[in-house]
């Protein structure tokens, strides 16, 4: 509370040495909190990424089938689908190739969750 009679040539009051101390601790114990949570956000974030590529091809697969059986012309179809772990729409794109369809799904959280799905003609069955 006065000054640090310890030390005949200090200034400096022992409350504001303390209150120091206490600020460094603080922030000492902040980060190492920030520390330890951060690899378990990033596993979070992992888990995340492989439920909505799960999800993207399950996705791509049925609106592939749809598409076949229902025996319709396909010049091209584009649009947004259900909703992935964040929330945000997939997005896909459903056109003709050779002897079969493809069927591009992505989540607009990140490019890097992208993927397609092609499926021939004949490994879908066709309602009579």
């Amino acid at each position: 509370m006065g000054i640090d009679s310890t030390n005949p040539h200090s200034r400096v009051p022992q409350n504001q040495t303390v209150r120091t101390y206490m600020a460094s601790s603080t922030i000492l114990v902040v980060a190492l909190v920030i520390l330890a949570i951060s690899p378990a956000w990033h596993q979070s974030e992992k888990s995340l990424e492989r439920k909505a590529l799960s999800q993207a091809e399950s996705i791509g697969f049925q609106l592939a089938e749809s598409q076949i059986s229902s025996r319709r012309n396909l010049a091209a179809v584009a649009g947004s689908i259900s909703k992935d772990p964040w929330g945000l729409p997939y997005q896909y794109k459903m056109f003709e190739v050779a002897e079969g369809v493809r069927v591009e799904v992505w989540s607009q959280h990140s490019q890097q969750l992208k993927t397609f799905v092609e499926i021939p003609k004949n490994l879908v069955k066709k309602d009579q």
